[in-house]
């Protein structure tokens, strides 16, 4: 399913979304460390988005889907936040002036292109990143359900119905990926989750990593 496809049919389902349980993880992690900004990347309808806001980081909303970020701004009006910046833009399009934040966030944002692009978007997110800055990434592994599912582009990469790619991640490649940071963490996790086709369970990769 494409994203503009999954963004409409959940705005006709008119469902509460809490934040991830990553997003929650992130944040224990960055408390009472000297993080002010935070760039959410792929942020969607921004629930994790709000949770940092809330937290009381500045956080910088960026997604390629007008109809996910028309959501996230009627959240914003409602509640009133004013910590919040939105950026229409695909990641293959990120520019951002080097070191403009403590913190990258990246839920299930970054495993949606060839090897190509993907290393690209690794080196500008080095670059966008402050000195001693946190990167969080989770990504699906390819341990997932959905994994060799569709018309094989090129190693753990997959094209699906409408051109939609999925990247699949394995601990190698994510580590390779972030051999310019210092790497925090790395494991593999599961979780179920009601999706718009019922329940399911996906195998991701999460990372956190450090620029030094």
């Amino acid at each position: 399913m494409d994203p503009e496809t999954y963004w409409k049919k959940r705005v006709e389902r008119k469902e509460k979304r809490e934040p991830t349980a990553f997003a929650k993880k992130c944040a224990v992690f960055l408390k009472n460390k000297p993080c002010k900004t935070v760039l959410d990347l792929g942020c969607g309808d921004g629930r994790d988005t709000i949770f940092f806001a809330k937290q009381g980081y500045d956080v910088t909303a960026l997604d390629v889907s007008p109809i996910a970020l028309e959501i996230l701004r009627k959240k914003i009006q409602e509640e009133e936040i004013k910590n919040i910046k939105i950026i229409e833009q695909s990641l293959q399009s990120l520019q951002f002036l080097q070191n403009s934040f403590d913190a990258i966030y990246a839920h299930l944002s970054l495993h949606y292109f060839p090897d190509k692009e993907t290393r690209e978007i690794f080196k500008k997110l080095h670059e966008t990143l402050k000195e001693s800055g946190f990167l969080f990434i989770k990504c699906k592994s390819t341990e997932d359900e959905e994994f060799g599912k569709g018309k094989m582009l090129e190693k753990n990469v997959y094209v699906h119905e409408g051109n939609y790619i999925r990247h699949f991640f394995d601990e190698e490649y994510m580590r390779e990926k972030l051999k310019k940071f210092k790497l925090i963490k790395i494991e593999k996790t599961k979780g179920t989750y009601e999706g718009l086709q019922g329940e399911k369970t996906s195998h991701f990769i999460e990372a956190s990593a450090k620029k030094e």
